[in-house]
């Protein structure tokens, strides 16, 4: 997954971060 991340685009991938850290965090 995290290495899909870092083949897109930077604006891409910034976003697909920030996406994937508030995923996570609402399953903490």
């Amino acid at each position: 997954m995290m290495s899909f991340l870092f083949r897109l685009p930077f604006p891409l991938q910034f976003t697909g971060q920030i996406y994937i850290l508030s995923v996570a965090l609402l399953f903490i």
